[in-house]
């Protein structure tokens, strides 16, 4: 939501890069349709649950069941384009990195400083996130891989009485 109201706000105040504020109201209205869609289709999800105790309506579920199949490929969609949407925010966002200038706002360096800070700032974060939870995925799959190898080792005997 925030990135769809400051790419909004500031539309026409980064001649440095008209992309970054494109890139934001796209990503923030994306983000927002994923939201929604994401809701509909636990809800729909539900619908389908409480339907396999009522025999009555099968019509019902399949359709309700269709409606969840076809919002998971229109996610599956819609995250590949944000992963491509993102990468190019990353690109747009560091090009001017060294050149940026907030003051002057009649010269073709300036951009408006909340609209280029809260996006690098946005991006910034958001791929410290993506570390940390790679990171954190990798250790608890090395940790389930270290415990399985412990349970299905075979036990060998002993003649210790």
């Amino acid at each position: 939501m925030l990135q769809l109201i400051v790419g909004w706000r500031y539309a026409n105040e980064c001649p440095v890069s008209w992309r970054i504020p494109h890139y934001l109201v796209v990503a923030g209205t994306l983000g927002l349709i994923v939201v929604i869609l994401t809701i509909v289709q636990g809800l729909l999800a539900l619908y389908i649950k409480n339907k396999e105790l009522d025999p009555n309506l099968p019509a019902a579920g399949l359709a309700a069941a269709c409606g969840v199949c076809s919002i998971s490929i229109i996610l599956a969609f819609l995250f590949i384009f944000l992963i491509g949407w993102f990468i190019a925010g990353c690109i747009w966002v560091s090009r001017p990195w060294s050149k940026v200038q907030y003051r002057n706002t009649d010269q073709s360096d300036y951009c408006h400083p909340i609209l280029y800070r809260f996006a690098y700032w946005l991006l910034f974060i958001s791929i410290l996130y993506i570390i940390f939870s790679c990171g954190r995925a990798f250790t608890q799959s090395f940790k389930q891989l270290k415990n399985r190898r412990k349970s299905s080792a075979i036990p060998v005997p002993t003649t210790e009485q």
